[in-house]
């Protein structure tokens, strides 16, 4: 079946536009937390990616571990702190 070229007419709009394109941010994840933290040295945002990312995975002991820190260095908060230490033990503790 042939299609009939001769009916079509370009538009001068762009299929997309970059207004109609809509970029998500980043999924929780412990890498971007980490990247947050250590490369761009903000540990506010760090903490709010672990936060996120726990949420999503509970048991990933690696960010629950970064979070324990960052709860430590940000609140100073030794019992929260040690709560989320436990925590990622807990999740691996074959992991030493």
């Amino acid at each position: 079946m042939a299609t009939n070229t001769d009916d079509y007419s370009p538009s001068s709009e762009p299929l997309l536009s970059s207004k109609q394109i809509s970029y998500p941010s980043p999924p929780p994840s412990g890498n971007y937390a980490k990247f947050l933290k250590e490369v761009r040295g903000d540990v506010v945002k760090a903490e709010e990616y672990c936060e996120r990312a726990i949420l999503v995975n509970p048991n990933d002991a690696n960010v629950v571990s970064m979070y324990a820190e960052l709860v430590w260095e940000v609140h100073k908060d030794f019992d929260r702190a040690e709560k989320y230490f436990d925590q990622a033990v807990q999740a691996e503790p074959n992991d030493w």
